[in-house]
């Protein structure tokens, strides 16, 4: 499996926009601009997992678009660390939750 990495690659978003600007209130991406997204959102979510968090309210309103090409996750309201007996709790945005979650 091939790992995961952004070093040395150019970040294909306008980078004029204001900063901490939600990924919701952006224009649509292409190809190439949704692949660099997804991937800094797998990284981010990798390392916070690596830690034992789970953040458990993805989505776009709360993820950042920074003027240094990076994204931040944020809200970390209602994260948690894992532990094996608290899998079962329910928690995030109903919008985005699936309709078995509600």
């Amino acid at each position: 499996m091939k790992a995961l990495s952004l070093e040395n690659k150019e970040c294909p978003i306008n980078q004029e926009e204001p900063a901490n600007k939600p990924l919701a209130e952006l224009s649509a991406f292409n190809e190439n601009q949704a692949r660099y997204i997804i991937a800094q959102v797998c990284l981010a979510l990798n390392y916070i997992h690596s830690k034992r968090i789970i953040h458990r309210d993805i989505k776009p309103e709360n993820i950042l678009f920074e003027n240094d090409g990076y994204l931040r996750i944020t809200d970390m309201g209602i994260a948690k660390v894992f532990r094996p007996n608290n899998n079962s709790d329910t928690s995030g945005t109903p919008g985005y939750m699936g309709k078995l979650e509600i």
